[in-house]
């Protein structure tokens, strides 16, 4: 039998070979905490938000903003020098090897550009037709290759998740394990029921909350509370907005 995930406005989508449908009551979890992150729970929550948020995009802070997405160029099926930079701005380190992995013409870089081709750039995470998680989990594991070493598997995940991101901003979140983690009630990272953190999973949830009419209201009124009390630039993708909001709640809430 064919395993669909869930939208949250009742559709459902193909889900690859291997993947498992995440639990009704994990993605209800993971609505409330968004919601909570966006402010839309109260007047006090969503000054807090305003302020969190705010922050991140304040030019002059230490928080990447819309850097991350802004900086140029952004081709939109090879990785270059900008895309490495635009990825460090999010704390990240990519030794040299890895670069020269991804720029070029050797085998992580065709791949790349073959798997970047096969994903439209205005495809968004609501539309994830058949063949769409195939292709996206196919990138995130070759981009995962590029951090393998002899020696340690750290940040391979997160490295993935972010050049993801940056070059399909509509399509992939920002994941790391502050946004899973507070997603899941700081549930320990995994696969496991009611655990986030593995790429099938994730996927899942943020396709959920990107249909919920709830949370995307909310993005939206936080977006509009920003521009009225802010000057400050706001990244466009309101999938990277949720995520900012996100991160940014995980990393003020007490564990």
């Amino acid at each position: 039998m064919d395993l669909r995930g869930n939208y949250a406005d009742g559709r459902s989508f193909d889900l690859p070979k291997g993947w498992a449908p995440v639990e009704a009551p994990l993605l209800d979890l993971a609505r409330t905490q968004a919601l909570t992150a966006l402010g839309a729970t109260g007047s006090a929550e969503m000054a807090a938000a305003t302020a969190r948020v705010g922050a991140y995009y304040d030019p002059a802070g230490d928080y990447a903003g819309v850097l991350f997405q802004g900086v140029e160029p952004n081709d939109p099926v090879t990785i270059g020098a900008s895309d490495l930079w635009a990825v460090s701005t999010l704390s990240m380190k990519v030794p040299a090897t890895m670069g020269r992995r991804l720029i070029g013409s050797g085998s992580h870089a065709t791949h790349v550009v073959r798997q970047l081709q096969r994903l439209p750039v205005d495809l968004p995470i609501t539309d994830l037709e058949a063949g769409v998680l195939d292709s996206m989990a196919e990138l995130q594991h070759t981009l995962r290759s590029v951090m393998s070493t002899e020696t340690t598997a750290s940040n391979q995940w997160v490295f993935a998740a972010k050049m993801c991101a940056r070059k399909r901003p509509l399509l992939f979140p920002v994941r790391d394990s502050v946004v899973c983690g507070y997603l899941s009630g700081w549930r320990p990272m995994g696969g496991g029921e009611g655990q986030l953190g593995q790429f099938s999973r994730d996927i899942q949830v943020f396709a959920f909350l990107m249909t919920c009419p709830q949370v995307t209201s909310a993005i939206s009124h936080l977006r509009s509370t920003l521009a009225d009390s802010t000057p400050n630039t706001l990244d466009a993708s309101d999938l990277r907005l949720l995520d900012v909001a996100l991160w940014m709640a995980g990393k003020a809430e007490p564990k």
